[in-house]
């Protein structure tokens, strides 16, 4: 740590690879005997100049020893200041075989063991590849002093291509055997759904990009439709940043009252369980806060209005109310790939929670009121319908027990139509399909000429048994009513056990298909479609995770192929 009068400089962390952070690191003031860096701002290590600092943003400092320190800037860029590394003289591993080796005399034969080499240089070089796109990790890795030296003390003889070979051939190389995999998946899948996030196609029409997307991936298929889950909130950006003198101060007041050191949480509109982290972390924290908003280190000259003993009641009894909510959503969070038949058993478990009390105070009934209200009219109608289908379908939760019998009868009765239809068309597509291979000629194939007789096979003979008792005990005859046929299915789903909530409801269904050969394809089809479009924002999360300083100017392309990888390959 540098040291300059009054301020002093925290140099920045080895793995910020910009050639800027030379020259500037992180001002370093005191408070209440604290030493805190504040990441907020950067202090050139010349002139002193502070300037303020946005995570991953290095442009400012670029643009301050350009204008004040050009001597410096010209000192990097010029060519002839760079070191360029030693020659590697050993034989390399990742070279071919016809590279590596040169003609000798006739007397000398080439080591067998070459091509054996070549193959283990280009599994490592495969390798390194995949811990790149498992691992999150930077293309910038293999230049890396600590990661070359690791690779030569396990394979000496190994030469460590250029970041540039594994962004622009080992990666791609990667993502396209990775995504034939993928898409041969999905052409087997008996059912495909979507999740995206609405905000993500400002600008851009919505159908348009679903529809680019289906054709490449090759998701149509005759006689299939695709569900698609999407964000439909507004979203805005919301960007909060605390005082890091004030964050000094409340830590200070943390440790004094032996509260937990941690920082305040913020309501933040588009993040599930914001409002209840916030309250709650309130509430543990009233103390701190109370002593850090009094400190004169804040120079706060205005009345701060404290919540009084009502407010603090309110507080509490909101913490409690909105807990069940939490639970609703961790248990959508938990779950991979949670289906949408979760939606109506997780809704009447809030509507419950929200019935009215006569002890309620009128902040908590009107919070009742406001989430009753907006659970009712997210879930109306033929949508409402559609998800207690798919919640009867559910082997665990097939009973229906919350609601009345004339409800479940209703129910399993649009679902018998459902199937009905559903079998109709798909025996229209396979005829379809069928003339469509019955007019298309086989090209290069020898047909032989039979005769008639050939042709014509003999009629099956009775064995003694079946001539003896074939009239008492025959096959019970299957049945020709497809209608009857869906009613017998049902009839016996119905009957059965439901399964543990620990279960998967797909499984279920895979497992016993040939029990359901005509319930089983709209059961898989109602229960693939996820509850959320939580999924497509773990993506986003992996992209923030992949997109740092280290890999601010990661172009598009590899960004895309990194995020693929890492959610679809299996290591």
């Amino acid at each position: 740590m540098a040291s300059s009068g009054e301020i002093s400089i925290e140099d920045a962390p080895a793995t910020f690879k910009s050639f800027v952070w030379r020259h500037f690191g992180y001002p370093v003031v005191t408070i209440n005997g604290d030493r805190v860096t504040d990441k907020t701002r950067t202090i050139c290590k010349h002139c002193k100049k502070i300037s303020p600092y946005t995570s991953a943003n290095t442009s400012t400092m670029h643009r301050h020893l350009q204008n004040h320190h050009r001597s410096l800037l010209d000192q990097h860029e010029n060519p002839q200041n760079r070191h360029r590394p030693p020659r590697n003289h050993r034989k390399s591993l990742f070279k071919p075989a016809a590279v590596a080796v040169k003609a000798e005399p006739s007397r000398q034969t080439e080591p067998p063991q070459l091509p054996q080499l070549t193959d283990r240089a280009a599994e490592i070089t495969r390798d390194i590849g995949i811990f790149i796109a498992a691992d999150l990790t930077p293309f910038s890795v293999v230049e890396n002093v600590g990661f070359k030296r690791l690779l030569n003390t396990l394979e000496p003889n190994y030469t460590i291509p250029t970041r540039g070979h594994f962004s622009h051939t080992v990666v791609p190389s990667l993502y396209k055997e990775c995504k034939t995999r993928v898409v041969q998946v999905l052409k087997d899948a008996e059912s495909v759904a979507m999740t995206t996030e609405a905000w993500s196609f400002r600008g851009a029409n919505m159908a348009e990009v679903l529809l680019e997307a289906v054709s490449e991936w090759e998701l149509k298929k005759p006689n299939r439709s695709i569900a698609i889950v999407t964000d439909d909130v507004d979203n805005t950006e919301v960007a909060v940043r605390q005082s890091p003198t004030a964050a000094a101060v409340l830590k200070f007041k943390q440790k004094l009252l032996q509260l937990p050191c941690q920082a305040l949480s913020t309501d933040v509109r588009t993040r599930w369980n914001s409002t209840l982290d916030m309250l709650s972390r309130y509430l543990e924290q009233q103390a701190a806060i109370a002593g850090a908003l009094s400190s004169p280190d804040l120079g706060l000259n205005t009345q701060i209005d404290a919540l009084d003993s009502n407010d603090m009641r309110d507080t509490e009894d909101l913490v409690r109310l909105l807990d069940p909510l939490k639970t609703a959503t961790t248990v959508l969070c938990e779950e991979k790939s949670p289906p949408v038949s979760l939606i109506v058993p997780l809704k009447s478990m809030i509507e419950q929670s929200m019935t009215p009390n006569h002890d309620d105070s009128t902040t908590v009934a009107d919070t009742k009121r406001a989430i009753l209200s907006n659970i009712s009219g997210t879930y109306s109608g033929d949508i409402y319908n559609f998800l207690l289908e798919c919640t009867a379908l559910d082997p665990r939760f097939r009973t229906l027990p919350l609601l009345d019998g004339n409800q479940r009868e209703a129910i399993f009765l649009r679902v018998q139509k459902k199937v009905k239809r559903l079998q109709t068309q798909t025996l229209a597509a396979k005829k379809t399909q069928q003339k469509a291979e019955e007019a298309t000629p086989s090209h290069g194939e020898n047909w032989d000429l039979k005769s008639e007789s050939e042709l014509t096979e003999p009629a099956s003979k009775k064995t003694a048994l079946e001539d003896l008792l074939g009239d008492s005990f025959s096959p019970e005859p299957e049945c020709s009513n497809v209608s009857e046929q869906i009613r017998r299915e049902i009839e016996h789903y119905r009957r059965e056990a439901s399964i543990p909530l620990s279960s998967c409801p797909l499984r279920w269904w895979k497992e016993n298909s040939p029990q359901y050969p005509l319930l089983s394809p709209l059961a898989k089809a109602y229960l693939s479609i996820p509850v959320t479009s939580v999924p497509s924002q773990r993506v986003f999360s992996a992209a923030g995770d992949i997109v740092n300083a280290q890999r601010s100017q990661l172009l598009p392309e590899h960004l895309d192929m990194l995020i693929f990888l890492n959610q679809n390959m299996t290591v």
